[in-house]
């Protein structure tokens, strides 16, 4: 008697969702002359022997059902052998020739009856396993009932087994000892001692287990759960013998399939017998393209690890985001196996390829386009799983068109994070088969209290950009993690489960991470030696000495106006630096027809995320202590208003007074107060266009991961790249039309800050601002008019006048008609500010208006009514010295103050005129004249561009933080109205501390 094999499935199967498989490869073979080669992904002719048919899955050949294998291998003989007897059938469960009833009316079975173990002596019939009679043919196939078995040499008897020592006797069917291989509770008739001995030496008791992690945790606790599975007990025992004795195909896939339940965990008893298997093959399969597929299994581990896999070449193909030519799209097949290793076929992995569902058609275009990063996310009912069909084995492949006449098929590496942890890429150890749900275990449990569920909950197909070839892409590989939960957690609450499939395409940023590392340190020298130069000129025009030089402390005042210039040339520098890599991403990303690079991969947050947000994060900080130190400045600079106006004599109450009305002064401050708050950008319009823009064109879909800027719907993830390009973009955009349009216009229509040098005119008031301690500016108001506390007729009266006569010139100078400018930056000499400092906070004395009124210098300073107040008297102290230090422009001979024009290196680079620094200590000045009137610089369009930057910066934060464009967008310009309602504040309060104004009269 040949040697008897047995494959016992005691599982119970449903079929596999077949409808999934609509492929049709398989069935282009031809049906009674080729099979399809799974290893050459074609089809190809049985070896010259008429009697091999294909197997039911018509990926393998076998003998005739009435043929018997000459090698005892069931599947891929070397050939066939008919019965001798012309009376006999060959039983394939057997593997030997079993004589047929006398009757020619019946054949005994055996145990496991099959379809094809059980056949008719004539080709045309076959015998039905249930008893019943088929309409052409009487046989039947009579099932020996347990603990029975009938033997090759007396096939119409059962005989009782023989007991076995292990187990439970009535479970087992075996025969005596000299001809059954017995492993664990599972009987092989007729085994083959050696072989028998060698399995057993490599799976023990065939007790097949796995083990969990983290069960009903979600991998948060670390605990390990070993769960058996005695319904797969046998496959594993029949599956390990039937593979290492006759190489039988299904036997293989079985054993590989449950080495891929295990998670590929080599200690598992199915991996350790695949292994052992795999280590005494030799030959590889020609068309692998890796090492890691041998002659005779199925394909599960790779040899190689890390790069050596995942950024093999072997695609050799050329790929476009948009061409005639080139392909657009990667074509990914995938194959499906059951666990008793019947083939189902090959089909398209896109919308079934995962749990989750796609919304729509665009959908499963968009998962193929290449270079179109992909996010499915769903919540899954794990109750589904208890009545879809059992779990099915996927292999997944890349059809590579590199030889378009012959299109090849080669494997996608798959990564299970489950068991691979590892942070370094070239350490990942990667497989070829996975699972999308496990149901398995549900069913084959020892208990109800075993029983759990298993499903990936996340799948990333990552694509990497081959940056030595142009044009062509690695192959891709999938990372799968799954979870565990037991049924009796589903069967409560925890049904409902997150699940997420993402598309990546991405390239590494290694090398680039170090050149921008460069990069930004260069450009960061760049910005020191920019502030050391700014800081270089600050010291000069605010000097320490002499020590009262400086009203406050001069240590606090140095230590913020450092840090602002130390901070604002470096975020400004890096702000456009971060700018232009988003720029760059865009650009050759968005806007290309051809993969020329792919987005950092927003999974991996070291590959350029972690970078930019830590680089972000700083410019964020920077900017807004630059716009609190920026405010902190313009609402402590020193302002004067100098009222050239003569009192006016009066009579009140039958007295003789002379009166200056304050009225004037409290007009031009108010004015001076709102039109230092104006920002030329209007804050709201910048809003609103952007809400526009974003929202109603739809330009917020420009920042999805996909190569193209057309889009009008969100299908694919935002990228932070190109957010914070389109997002700084629109708004930058907004703000420079804005400003450049208000510029314009001001040509024909006179701005605020213009009004109110006009309105200084006719209130007949100059006034002086300090910025720096010996820099600010002057604004000429002095009248045409003989004065300005009269009528509004007589105004009208002297305005006429001035108009037609042009007696006097409005502007300082009044050299000729042409010449009337009124601004001026100013350099004053230490004297002058040495004089100013003293009169603000010194001792009060009094100015001598008139002698004969006043005859004590050192009283305070009286009119009939009576003394001044201190305020008073210290606000008419500098007004009289401002007004004889700017009258000595009237007098040839006075030197003090020397005016010049401004150069351009003056006007863009804010350098100081030559030989103020050298001359600074002579008492001489220098009055730039100034017709761009820099002093607005000190106003809110001094605060716009800063702005500009906080808008964007604080705005992408919200994003990041919220991931709602809408609630950041509100959030960010409620925050910026309330910083500029913040500066209104205390610039109004600056003005009417220095300017003598009580704040109640400023708006």
């Amino acid at each position: 008697m040949k040697g008897v094999a047995l494959l016992i499935l005691l599982v119970t199967m449903n079929c596999a969702d077949e409808s999934y498989f609509s492929d049709n490869t398989v069935d282009s073979c031809e049906l009674k002359a080729e099979y399809y080669d799974l290893s050459r992904f074609k089809c190809e002719a049985f070896p010259a022997n008429p009697n091999f048919v294909a197997s039911t899955d018509r990926v393998y050949y076998q003998c005739d059902p009435n043929f018997q294998p000459v090698d005892d291998k069931l599947i891929m003989p070397t050939g066939c052998d008919g019965c001798a007897n012309a009376t006999s059938i060959y039983a394939s469960s057997l593997l030997s020739c079993i004589p047929i009833d006398e009757t020619g009316d019946m054949i005994t079975c055996t145990q496991d009856a099959d379809d094809r173990f059980c056949r008719c002596s004539s080709r045309n019939y076959r015998a039905v396993i249930d008893g019943s009679t088929s309409a052409n043919c009487k046989l039947v196939c009579q099932v020996c009932s347990q603990g029975t078995f009938a033997l090759a040499d007396d096939p119409a008897q059962c005989l009782p087994c023989e007991s076995y020592s292990v187990g439970n006797q009535d479970e087992l069917c075996t025969l005596p000892s000299a001809s059954c291989c017995a492993i664990g509770n599972t009987c092989i008739p007729g085994g083959s001692e050696s072989i028998c001995n060698e399995v057993k030496n490599v799976i023990g008791t065939a007790n097949y287990q796995i083990t969990l992690n983290d069960i009903d945790a979600g991998y948060s606790t670390g605990i390990r759960t070993v769960i058996t599975l005695s319904g797969l007990s046998t496959s594993l025992a029949t599956s390990a013998y039937n593979c290492k004795a006759f190489s039988d195909a299904y036997a293989c896939q079985v054993l590989a399939n449950l080495c891929v339940l295990a998670y590929y965990d080599r200690s598992n008893s199915a991996c350790s017998m695949y292994l052992s298997i795999y280590s005494e093959l030799t030959e590889y399969v020609e068309q692998s393209l890796y090492s890691g597929w041998k002659k005779g299994l199925p394909w599960l581990y790779y040899e190689s690890k890390g790069k050596a896999v995942s950024e093999s070449t072997i695609l050799n193909m050329k790929y476009a985001y948009s061409s005639s030519s080139l392909k657009t799209s990667i074509e990914l097949i995938a194959a499906g196996y059951t666990l008793d290793g019947t083939f189902l076929g090959y089909s398209p992995f896109d919308s079934e390829g995962f749990l989750c569902r796609v919304k729509s058609i665009r959908d499963t275009d968009d998962i193929k386009r290449l270079g179109h990063n992909y996010l499915l996310e769903c919540e899954y009912d794990l109750k589904e799983l208890y009545d879809v069909y059992e779990t099915v084995f996927y292999e997944l492949y890349i059809k590579s068109y590199a030889n378009a006449s012959d299109p090849q098929l080669i494997g996608v590496p798959v990564r299970i994070r489950n068991i691979d942890k590892s942070e370094d890429e070239d350490d990942y150890e990667y497989v070829h088969r996975f699972f999308l749900y496990d149901n398995i275990g549900f069913k084959n449990a020892d208990s109800s209290n075993s029983q759990f569920l298993r499903w990936a909950t996340r799948m990333r197909l990552r694509v990497k950009l081959n940056k030595d070839e142009k044009d062509e892409i690695y192959v891709p590989t999938l990372e799968v993690l799954y979870n565990e939960r037991s049924t009796r957690s589903v069967n409560t609450t925890d049904n409902l489960v997150d699940c997420e499939f993402r598309m990546i395409y991405y390239q590494s940023y290694s090398g680039v991470l170090k050149d921008a590392l460069i990069a930004l340190i260069v450009i960061s020298v760049a910005a020191l030696l920019i502030a050391a130069y700014r800081i270089y000129v600050w010291t000069k025009i605010n000097p320490s000495s002499p020590e009262n030089l400086i009203i406050g402390s001069y240590t606090l005042y140095a230590a913020y106006s450092w840090i602002f210039l130390i901070f604002h040339s470096w975020g400004v520098l890096m702000f456009w630096c971060l700018f232009g890599i988003s720029a760059y991403f865009f650009a050759f990303f968005k806007l290309a027809d051809r993969p020329y690079l792919f987005l950092p991969d927003e999974t991996d947050y070291s590959s350029g995320y972690k970078q930019f947000d830590a680089l972000f994060g700083t410019l964020l900080a920077v900017h807004c202590i630059c716009v609190i130190l920026r405010i902190v400045s313009q609402s402590r600079y020193d302002i004067f208003l100098i009222d050239w106006e003569e009192p006016k004599p009066e009579i009140r109450q039958g007295k003789h007074v002379r009166i200056i009305n304050v009225w004037r002064e409290v007009f031009v401050a108010n004015e001076f107060v709102e039109t230092m708050g104006d920002n030329v950008i209007s804050v709201t319009m910048n809003y609103i266009v952007f809400i526009f823009f974003m929202f109603g064109v739809g330009w917020q879909w420009w920042c999805q991961e996909r190569p193209r800027v057309s889009d009008t719907e969100k299908i694919n993830p935002t990228n932070f790249y190109l957010n914070f390009f389109v997002e700084a973009l629109v708004f930058w955009i907004t703000a420079l039309v804005d400003y450049l349009l208000k510029w314009m216009l001001g040509i024909w229509f006179p701005p605020a800050i213009q009004d109110m040098v006009d309105l200084m005119s006719i209130a007949n008031i100059s006034m002086i601002i300090f910025e720096d301690t010996l820099r600010g500016y002057y604004i000429h108001g002095k009248s045409i008019l003989e004065k300005a506390d009269v009528s509004a007729e007589e105004l009208k009266k002297f305005m006429d006048n001035g108009i037609d006569a042009r007696t006097r010139l409005r502007g300082l100078e009044r050299k000729d008609e042409e010449d009337e400018l009124q601004t001026y930056e100013i350099y004053i000499s230490l004297a002058t500010r040495l004089r100013y400092n003293e009169l603000m906070t010194g001792e009060v004395k009094s100015v001598k208006v008139n002698p004969q009124e006043d005859p004590n210098e050192n009283s305070l300073l009286v009119d009939e009514r009576g003394p001044k107040s201190e305020v008073e008297q210290r606000k008419a102290n500098v007004t009289e010295f401002f007004k004889g230090y700017i009258s000595t422009l009237e007098n040839p001979e006075r030197t003090e103050i020397v005016i010049s024009d401004k150069t351009y290196l003056q006007m863009f680079f804010g350098i100081s005129p030559a030989g103020f620094f050298e001359n600074m200590n002579t008492g001489r000045s220098i009055f730039l004249r100034d017709k761009r009137m820099s002093f607005k610089w000190l106003s809110g369009e001094g605060l716009d561009f800063q702005m500009c930057f906080f808008r964007v910066l604080v705005f992408w934060f919200w994003e990041r933080v919220l991931d709602n464009m809408f609630y950041a967008v509100s959030l960010t310009y409620v925050l910026e109205k309330f910083v500029w309602w913040v500066r209104g504040v205390l610039v109004g309060n600056n003005l009417s501390s220095k300017c003598f104004v009580d704040d109640r009269f400023l708006s």
